[in-house]
C-alpha cells in the first residue's frame, strides 16, 4: 500500500472559519470543506454576530454534514472568532479558511503529505486570488519546493517572493498555538501572529508552490478598504522588535518590510486621493532613508522592490507619478 493511503487517515484536522456576513459565499466556502479528499477533518463555523443569514446557513451545514460545527458569538472581529476556533478544536492539525474562499478538493491532502514526508510543523501550498468578474490569477506558478528551517522561513515571508503573511494557504501543528493567539481588535492579525508561530518550529516548515487555495478578492473586504490606517506598519513594527530581542542577525529582513509597510501606507493615500497627512509623510520618508542601503544589499528580495524603494528615496512626487502610471 501506498504510504500516502497510510497517513490520510492518521491525525484529525480541525478547519477554523470564522464567519460575518457573508451569506452569498458560505455554501461555496463549506461544500470545498467537506468534499476534501482528506476525509478526517472537523469544520468549526465560528458565526462572528452576523447580522445577516451567515448564522442560519452555519446551523443549517451543521445539521446537514455530522462533522461541521456551528457556534455563534457575539462580534469581536475575525482574531476573536480564530482563537474560539482553537480553544473548541479536537484536532491536531488546525487549518484556517477564510468563509468568502474555498479550496480544491485536494487541498488538504496534499498539504498533510507534504507535512509527513517532509517532518514538518507547517506545510505551505500557494494560491490563486478569484475576482468577481470571474477572473483567476494564480500568484505562484514556479510548481518549486521548499524544506526550511524556521530563521529561513522568517526571511522567505519577508522576502515578497513565494508565501506570504497569510494562515489560510497552510496548516499547522496545533502545539504551535500553545502560548500564542491572535490579537484580538487589531486588523492585519496575520501578520501580527506568523512570525511568532514560525518562531516556535521545532521541526521543518515545507512550502510547495502548488496552488490549491481560492483567494476571493471582493469589494467590501478588509483589505480593499479606503480607510486609512496603519495596522501594517504597526504589525512591522512588532516584529522588527521581535527579532531584535529574538532574530538580531535576521533584522534586515525585518527592517526590509518595515520599510515596504510604510511605503504601502503611501500607496494607500495615492490610490485612493487621500492627501497623506504631513507627520505620517515625515516618519515615512525617515524610515524609507535610514534603511535605503539595508533594502539594497537585501539579497532575499526581488530587484523590483529595491528599485521601488530607491525610487521613492530619491522623489516621493516622481513615486508618486509612476505609482499612478503604473495603477
Amino acid at each position: 500500500m501506498d504510504i500516502r493511503e497510510v497517513i490520510r487517515v492518521n491525525d484529525l484536522i480541525s478547519i477554523i472559519v470564522p464567519v460575518y456576513n457573508v451569506e452569498k459565499y458560505l455554501n461555496k466556502c463549506v461544500e470545498s470543506l467537506v468534499n476534501q479528499t482528506y476525509r478526517n477533518i472537523e469544520i468549526l463555523l465560528v458565526d462572528d454576530g452576523s447580522t445577516d443569514s451567515s448564522g442560519f446557513i452555519c446551523d443549517k451545514l451543521a445539521n446537514k454534514y455530522s462533522n461541521v460545527f456551528s457556534f455563534h458569538k457575539k462580534n469581536k472581529g475575525s482574531s476573536d472568532a480564530r482563537n474560539f476556533g482553537i480553544e473548541h478544536s479536537n484536532g491536531s492539525i488546525l487549518s484556517f479558511i477564510d468563509s468568502d474562499d474555498y479550496i480544491d478538493c485536494d487541498m488538504l491532502e496534499f498539504l498533510y503529505n507534504e507535512m509527513i514526508c517532509e517532518n514538518a510543523d507547517i506545510s505551505i501550498c500557494s494560491k490563486y486570488i478569484d475576482y468577481e468578474n470571474g477572473k483567476c490569477v494564480e500568484v505562484n506558478n514556479s510548481h518549486s519546493k521548499l524544506v526550511m528551517n524556521k530563521e529561513e522561513a522568517l526571511i522567505k515571508i519577508n522576502s515578497f517572493l513565494g508565501f506570504d503573511m497569510s494562515f489560510c494557504d497552510r496548516i499547522f501543528r496545533k502545539e504551535l498555538f500553545d502560548s500564542v493567539r491572535f490579537p484580538v481588535g487589531k486588523k492585519c492579525e496575520d501578520f501580527y501572529t506568523m512570525f511568532k508561530i514560525f518562531d516556535r518550529c521545532k521541526n521543518n516548515i515545507v512550502y510547495n508552490a502548488v496552488s490549491k487555495y481560492h483567494y476571493f478578492q471582493r469589494e467590501g473586504s478588509n483589505s480593499r478598504n479606503p480607510n486609512l490606517d496603519k495596522a501594517y506598519i504597526d504589525a512591522s513594527k512588532e516584529q522588527l522588535e521581535f527579532f531584535e530581542k529574538k532574530y538580531p542577525n535576521l533584522l534586515f529582513a525585518a527592517k526590509t518590510m518595515y520599510v515596504f509597510a510604510n511605503i504601502s501606507f503611501y500607496n494607500k493615500c495615492i490610490k485612493y486621493n487621500i492627501k497623506c497627512p504631513r507627520e505620517d509623510k515625515k516618519m515615512i520618508d525617515s524610515v524609507v532613508k535610514n534603511n535605503i542601503m539595508v533594502v539594497i544589499k537585501n539579497k532575499y528580495i526581488p530587484s523590483r522592490k529595491k528599485v521601488q524603494a530607491l525610487c521613492f528615496c530619491v522623489s516621493s512626487t516622481l513615486y508618486k507619478m509612476i505609482f499612478k502610471k503604473r495603477s
